[in-house]
């Protein structure tokens, strides 16, 4: 039964020459599962925003709808919390399409579990934004893809998409090698034609005086000699009408400059022992021991609320327990942190800070989804988005060799995500990182650290410890969806009664 058609759908602002997007063709059925995924500003949330108003003729929409929209702007609760009441609620009015943006951006990995169980569970059609690889890695029917004029729909889950994904970046660079191969042969052939030519012509002038060449016109010589350059002309023609196909971009090896990583070499960066985060009466990590060598990538996790961001302004602000090899640089990432000259055009303010390669700045601009284009717009005229991208993107290129990044994949599509990951992944210098991110984080992390019950400790060296009160809940929360589930594993809630007695 039909849930969503869509026919002919465009968007166009009123100042632009051209539609933001284009969508032919949409059908959804009950109960079917969508994403959505391309670059920012794409048109994305102007779909949704399209879907959850229901007022546009070339779109129908049966059933009730929830919508939750991407949420920026929060209230003094965490914008976990808020994301999490505001899903709770539209979950509650039992609607038959459900409408979220960018749900998990602002949940912990707490939250993210309980947002996959509620979502496993919801009986209606979904259709949601998202740039969160753990998200997408659910049950999907379809995968609509923005980032062309023209919107593309492709019926498979994510790992399907991206499987056909490569097959066509594979079966393009195979098209392009033949288009090369076959120019290569064509090129070969008119050398051929060419130098034949050329050697009937001395041959011809050799074994005719200048009478002879006169009283006899043309000779066999010279017809197979302008046959032959007629030839080579001809192929000459065909491959200046030779297209060649799309290549799929290959990103060349990131080079970084770090003049100091020889010295550093097996020396430690940071050294924390003993401290405690405190915010007003309130005791968030306690005793923290921390070890940091040179050229480590390291990663801290842990539910919202916990000391992270309070940790790195406290080792920031350098007290007594806190160590730092006096060679270290820092640079520090946050999103409410700003840096940019807005007077300075973006290219400025990223560029002339660094001491980095050109080459290794433009392919970080471009992988963070800023076109040479935008290169010369002043910071002032950026989206707010776009501003915390530009903060980062001189953070990462600053003369620093120890980075401090807080979240930095908030505001990043997938390809943006992928772009920092490879960047990251090849950064010589030291990194502390804190994310909520699972993908990027194992991609890029070579040590992991959550927060748990006020501690800061490695999962992998750690004896199992007692259960937060915020864990039980949760899981007396999924015991009770499952229990209301005649779908669901009797051995899973079994499994999971014998964790919450045990804890």
């Amino acid at each position: 039964m039909l849930a969503i058609q869509i026919n002919h759908l465009s968007f166009q602002f009123s100042d632009a020459a051209e539609p933001l997007f284009t969508l032919p063709q949409l059908t959804v059925n009950r109960r079917q599962r969508v994403a959505i995924i391309g670059p920012n500003g794409t048109g994305k949330s102007t779909l949704l925003k399209m879907l959850a108003a229901n007022d546009d003729p070339r779109i129908q929409a049966v059933g009730k709808i929830g919508y939750v929209p991407q949420l920026k702007d929060f209230s003094s609760e965490s914008g976990g919390e808020q994301v999490k009441r505001e899903i709770f609620d539209v979950l509650g009015e039992q609607p038959d399409i459900l409408l979220l943006d960018e749900p998990s951006a602002n949940l912990d990995l707490l939250n993210q579990h309980w947002l996959a169980r509620e979502l496993a569970r919801f009986a209606g059609t979904l259709i949601v934004v998202s740039h969160d690889e753990a998200l997408l890695a659910q049950p999907f029917d379809q995968i609509i893809v923005f980032g062309g004029p023209t919107v593309t729909v492709f019926t498979g889950d994510y790992a399907a998409y991206r499987q056909a994904e490569q097959r066509q970046a594979q079966k393009a660079e195979a098209a392009y090698h033949d288009y090369l191969a076959k120019k290569k042969a064509l090129e070969i052939q008119v050398e051929k034609r060419l130098q034949q030519a050329h050697r009937l012509k001395k041959g011809n002038t050799r074994k005719l005086s200048n009478s002879d060449k006169k009283a006899a016109g043309l000779t066999s010589h010279d017809k197979s000699e302008r046959k032959k350059a007629q030839t080579a002309m001809a192929l000459e023609h065909r491959i200046d009408r030779m297209v060649p196909p799309d290549r799929v971009k290959k990103e060349r090896p990131l080079h970084f400059k770090d003049l100091t990583a020889p010295q550093l070499a097996g020396h430690t960066m940071l050294r924390v022992s003993g401290w405690t985060v405190v915010r007003g009466k309130k005791t968030l990590i306690q005793n923290i021991q921390l070890k940091v060598p040179a050229g480590q990538r390291v990663a801290i996790t842990g539910p919202n609320q916990t000391g992270k961001t309070s940790f790195f302004k406290d080792i920031m602000a350098r007290p007594q327990p806190v160590w730092w090899n006096q060679l270290a640089r820092i640079g520090y990432f946050a999103q409410d942190l700003d840096t940019l000259d807005r007077d300075q055009t973006l290219w400025e303010n990223v560029a002339g800070h660094s001491y980095q390669d050109v080459h290794l700045i433009r392919n970080l601009l471009a992988g963070l989804g800023f076109p040479p284009a935008q290169w010369a717009q002043n910071a002032g005229t950026l989206s707010g988005g776009e501003q915390v991208k530009a903060n980062l993107a001189r953070i990462l290129v600053g003369d620093y060799n120890f980075l401090l990044l807080d979240e930095p994949t908030n505001y990043l599509d997938l390809k943006a995500i992928d772009a920092l990951g490879t960047f990251l992944a090849s950064y010589p210098g030291t990194l502390l990182l804190i994310s909520h991110d699972q993908t990027f984080t194992q991609r890029v992390a070579q040590q992991i650290y959550t927060i748990r019950d006020h501690r800061l400790v490695d999962p992998e060296r750690t004896a199992p410890v007692h259960l937060t009160s915020e864990t039980k809940l949760l899981l007396q929360h999924q015991i009770d969806a499952l229990v209301a589930d005649p779908e669901a594993d009797i051995a899973e809630i079994r499994a999971l009664r014998r964790q919450l007695a045990e804890a």
